[in-house]
């Protein structure tokens, strides 16, 4: 898990899933349970829920460095004996996997709609889950920090070292279009801004987050992410 786990919340990122049946095209891609201990999902999953309650556990999918421009991203289908589970990237590319102890011990088979030979890239995609509104206790940026910070250096084991540590929440807005959000706690006021990619950055203060700060954000979101 390098800089890619800098990961993304937005409740507009929820994506389709549904039972369909699986297009006569879609191949085998790999098997349930490799899929899952591969992005550590059922170690997030047996991860007791107060302890991540404040994060959403996603899959991003991308095309491969070499992939021709516009090349679509495939449509995954879980083939489980109750029916298939079909999955459609959102538009940010990301799926929600469902996990659980029945398909695990069943461990059916995952097919992709993409064609023998197109590569993709798969990786963990790690959301905070804030409060909807706009204001926000800075406290919750807090919570989903340390929960993100315990979690993946929790499943990273050994390489745990490795991990960079995150402290912060960034509010991802469109480019181009400046955004704004106030921070306010007893005796602060600080303005937050985005950058040049539509980033804003609210970084976890523990002082301010027991003092009750609060950020005020002049317009919604496309989604959170989280960041170093």
């Amino acid at each position: 898990m390098t800089r890619a786990t800098r990961v993304t919340i937005a409740a507009a990122a929820l994506l389709c899933l549904v039972a369909t049946p699986a297009r006569a095209a879609d191949r085998e891609w790999r098997r349930y349970r490799w899929i899952c201990e591969k992005l550590h999902l059922d170690g997030f999953h047996r991860t007791p829920p107060a302890e991540r309650d404040r994060l959403a556990v996603l899959v991003k999918l991308g095309p491969a460095d070499d992939a021709p421009p516009g090349t679509p991203l495939p449509v995954i289908t879980i083939a489980a004996r109750a029916g298939p589970i079909r999955l459609v990237p959102a538009a940010d590319g990301t799926i929600d996997i469902p996990v659980s102890e029945a398909l695990l011990a069943e461990d059916p088979p995952v097919l992709t709609s993409a064609p023998e030979g197109q590569k993709s890239r798969v990786q963990l995609d790690l959301r905070p889950v804030l409060p909807e509104g706009a204001s926000l206790p800075l406290a919750e940026v807090g919570i989903a920090v340390a929960q993100a910070n315990k979690l993946l250096k929790a499943q990273a084991g050994f390489f745990s070292f490795a991990i960079p540590t995150l402290r912060a929440v960034v509010a991802v807005y469109p480019p181009g279009q400046p955004q704004a959000a106030t921070l306010t706690a007893p005796g602060v006021e600080r303005t937050l801004t985005t950058d040049a990619k539509g980033r804003l950055r609210i970084p976890s203060d523990a002082a301010l987050e027991a003092a009750g700060a609060r950020v005020a954000l002049a317009a919604p979101p496309l989604r959170f992410e989280l960041d170093e």
